[in-house]
């Protein structure tokens, strides 16, 4: 696991070490630039924006400090050479891991069962980070869904809690089943 920083004025974040935090990683500082204000230096300003060229400057400038502080050393050679945090960005980028095998990781949903877990927590917890994973994959991952592999990863001697889940007529969220899981 990557080590977590803190940035001035960035929260507590894990820094960016490859493919396998990227999404987190992502989401992170993209919403620390955003309370910064400096986000516009990565996306580009609005055509009526009236921000001076040197307050520009001064955002492209931070901006670019904090995406660089919150990387892995090892990765400073994909980024040592850009021009502006922008740059930045975009070279970073090539860890979003948009392959074969993050998107069909489908199969992980259908895979994960509470017995190859030590506890609740810990199957309820890889269940909600595998769903994530695909969100951020691009993949959409609705209510229903999660729930129907939810119920499937319990062992049978849940199986009257699945019966009067599934026959309850209420709207079942994963919130909802993992609550009942965990008072069971």
């Amino acid at each position: 696991m990557a080590d977590p920083v803190t940035v001035s004025n960035m929260p507590f974040l894990e820094k960016l070490s490859g493919i396998w935090n990227y999404a987190d990683w992502k989401f992170g500082v993209e919403m620390s630039l955003k309370d910064l204000g400096v986000w516009h230096a990565v996306v580009g300003y609005p055509v009526d924006d009236k921000t001076s060229e040197a307050e520009k400057m001064r955002n492209n400038m931070k901006a670019m400090s904090k995406i660089t502080m919150s990387v892995q050393p090892s990765l400073y050679a994909e980024i040592r050479n850009a021009k502006d945090a922008a740059e930045v960005w975009r070279n970073l980028k090539a860890y979003e891991n948009q392959g074969l095998s993050r998107r069909c990781d489908h199969r992980s949903l259908c895979n994960c069962r509470l017995e190859n877990y030590p506890s609740m927590e810990h199957f309820t917890k890889d269940f909600m980070s595998i769903a994530s994973d695909l969100r951020s994959a691009g993949k959409q991952v609705d209510k229903e869904f999660l729930v129907m592999f939810m119920l499937q990863g319990l062992p049978p001697k849940y199986k009257p809690l699945i019966m009067a889940l599934q026959h309850s007529g209420a709207e079942l969220t994963s919130d909802s089943v993992r609550a009942m899981c965990f008072a069971q």
